[in-house]
């Protein structure tokens, strides 16, 4: 399997703290934050948003003449598409459903920021896929695992912490823990296959308040919450200021 990084007139959307395998993108060679890590792999400035799908209609020609009667819409169906980083022309991305809606590159950064603060995780890398249907960026956690061989020598494991998104409705936003280090296609899928630990959610914003609104403390520590991950939810509630508390959909009472 080929890298499929994407790549566009040689400029490929990749960014890594040292370098990869493949030698593509940008190699910062220091610590990042979200924000960096994002421009220096193109990964800013996509808007990504849905377009409706039309089909366009055959001319028609009659004794006064030529018209082109107005395309044909489709129900329910919708193209997303970017603002290329590279050219800044439009990219088609994929097709959706009328209940999609996209999550932009840059949605993440606070939450990501956030999270190096309170582990102390370091930015590994971050790139597109497939012609920036897929987006990664992946952060090398402060725990490792050692094992110590019959010779004396240490085999040492780091730990990612992988967010994974798609702007083609194929899966939902990610977050992944995984010993692999996410730089291609290939390691893409090796991280998804060796996974730790995974949450996926169609808003991230939501479902950490949903959590924190329904489960005390001591709930959310018998289902294996510990303080790191209290803070993540709550990290989740306040990306950007969001008002999410007066649009999720709860029952009455279930309000603080």
């Amino acid at each position: 399997m080929a890298h499929e990084l994407d790549i566009t007139n040689g400029v490929a959307s990749f960014a890594a703290r040292t370098d990869a395998w493949h030698r593509l993108g940008q190699t910062v060679g220091h610590s990042m934050v979200a924000e960096e890590a994002l421009a220096m792999a193109q990964l800013s400035g996509w808007s990504v948003h849905k377009r409706r799908l039309v089909v366009p209609l055959e001319p028609v020609i009659t004794d006064n003449g030529v018209t082109t009667p107005a395309p044909l819409p489709v129900d329910d169906h919708f193209a997303t598409v970017r603002t290329n980083p590279i050219t800044g022309k439009m990219d088609v991305l994929g097709v959706v459903g009328s209940k999609y809606e996209p999550v932009q590159n840059e949605e993440s950064c606070a939450l990501l920021n956030a999270l190096t603060d309170e582990s102390g995780a370091v930015f590994e890398t971050a790139g597109a896929l497939r012609g920036g249907c897929e987006t990664f960026v992946t952060m090398r956690l402060p725990e490792s695992m050692a094992f110590d061989g019959i010779d004396g020598s240490k085999d040492r494991t780091d730990f990612m912490l992988a967010a994974l998104n798609s702007h083609d409705g194929s899966s939902k936003f990610r977050f992944l823990v995984t010993p692999i280090r996410i730089v291609c296609a290939n390691t893409q899928t090796a991280a998804r296959f060796r996974v730790i630990a995974c949450r996926a959610v169609a808003s991230l914003a939501a479902l950490a308040l949903e959590v924190v609104l329904r489960l005390d403390q001591e709930q959310l520590a018998h289902l294996g919450f510990g303080e790191f991950e209290r803070k993540f939810l709550m990290t989740c509630v306040t990306i950007d200021g969001a008002d999410i508390m007066g649009r999720l959909p709860l029952d009455d009472g279930a309000r603080p």
